[in-house]
């Protein structure tokens, strides 16, 4: 949708890796307006095919202003033509660390209650890549870190998922998009995992529809 309302028909956006030096300045504009105005919700999931390529040469410009304003961490384009997208690549999958905030997050609860969700997240064998973030934007929550201990940089591991309030509505930032192996563990996992996140950045939106008190 390139128009603010053709956006009012949706809830939530959730751009996989997507290619936004092929979407018009114009839509991620609404898009960004949509979010902070109309209390839109927006995921933005770090991939490794076309995020390297707009991360790369997107140093400047109207749309990288916006992009980087609504990712509630900081996308460095700083770094070799290799790394310019910050994305690694692990030889062994390792564990996401929760935050203290991520345990407070109702969407990373997949099972009935926060104790028995913190012993799925445990048993979850984790994910080989991430983006290589390390800074959140002020307000923002680190919700889960990249667990492998050799990618700290002076203490802090990567940022795996980060969460903020851009105006009215909510973003949340996934350093991958490998979030279907939680189907290891059973796919009502996976299934709850993205349910509840879809109804967690979308919920400013639905109170601001609703008619009830």
């Amino acid at each position: 949708p390139s128009t603010r309302e053709q956006l009012s028909e949706y809830d939530a956006i959730i751009a996989f890796d997507a290619d936004w030096s092929s979407i018009p300045d114009i839509a991620v504009k609404a898009m960004e307006e949509w979010v902070a105005e109309q209390a839109g919700g927006f995921v933005m999931v770090a991939g490794t095919v076309e995020m390297p390529k707009w991360i790369a040469r997107s140093a400047s410009g109207s749309r990288a202003q916006n992009l980087r304003s609504l990712s509630p961490v900081i996308l460095d384009a700083r770094g070799s033509s290799l790394l310019a997208g910050g994305r690694i690549e692990s030889a062994a999958a390792w564990p996401l660390q929760l935050t203290a905030d991520g345990r407070q997050t109702d969407f990373l609860w997949v099972s009935d209650d926060p104790e028995s969700s913190m012993e799925t997240w445990q048993a979850f064998d984790g994910v080989f890549g991430f983006y290589s973030a390390y800074q959140l934007k002020p307000g923002a929550k680190a919700l889960a870190l990249f667990g492998d201990p050799t990618t700290a940089i002076d203490g802090q591991l990567p940022i795996y998922m980060a969460s903020q309030f851009y105006g009215a509505g909510r973003v949340v930032f996934l350093g991958g998009g490998e979030m279907w192996r939680m189907r290891r563990l059973g796919d009502a996992y996976f299934d709850r995992f993205y349910t509840k996140l879809v109804r967690w950045v979308s919920q400013g939106r639905l109170l601001l529809d609703s008619d009830r008190g």
